[in-house]
């Protein structure tokens, strides 16, 4: 990973995006703090990650439900509350 500041940036940008597309990460910075991060994007989306939480959507189309998943279990009342302590 390499730094450039904001203005290096800004006129570099083209250059800067070929080599983030080959796999460099590039550090941006202003007034020595650094203020973004310019890379590759993942592979897959379930590689993607903030901080370690998955991102929204990344299991979209993953998860199956067996059939009738979202009806009242016998015994139960469709507010959830045991027939029999009512």
């Amino acid at each position: 990973m390499h730094t450039v500041t904001v203005q290096e940036a800004q006129a570099r940008l083209p250059a800067l995006i070929k080599e983030a597309g080959r796999g460099d990460e590039i550090l941006i910075t202003e007034n020595d703090k650094p203020v973004a991060k310019l890379g590759a994007p993942p592979e897959t989306p379930h590689q993607a990650k903030t901080e370690g939480w998955p991102v929204i959507g990344m299991l979209k189309g993953g998860i199956q439900y067996r059939e009738g998943w979202e009806d009242t279990p016998e015994g139960f009342t469709s507010k959830n509350t045991p027939a029999a302590s009512r």
